[in-house]
């Protein structure tokens, strides 16, 4: 991404079980544990809680605990400064 950032327009990264196998072990356990699922869903308030504190969301995700990723020096600073022009970039995400 660094190298190239010319070359990217949209990062998408899905990673979901099959629909059957997700119906089929579905829970209350479960559904507690998806919250994060059903809140991404609703109309505003993702947008809301990215833009929060000038997107620091990602510094968090990235840089802080508990979510801090292992080799946290993957992820720079002017990466995370790209994730925030980007998201914050009306109607393109």
């Amino acid at each position: 991404m660094n190298s190239y950032p010319h070359l990217i327009e949209k990062l998408i990264i899905m990673s979901c079980p099959h629909p059957v196998a997700f119906r089929q072990e579905l829970s209350f356990t479960q559904i507690r544990r998806l919250w994060y699922m059903f809140f991404y869903q609703t109309p505003f308030l993702p947008e809301l809680s990215f833009q929060a504190d000038d997107f620091a969301i990602f510094q968090r995700h990235f840089h802080a605990k508990p979510a801090e990723m292992i080799n946290k020096y993957l992820i720079t600073d002017d990466d995370i400064e790209v994730f925030k022009y980007t998201f914050s970039q009306k109607g393109k995400n």
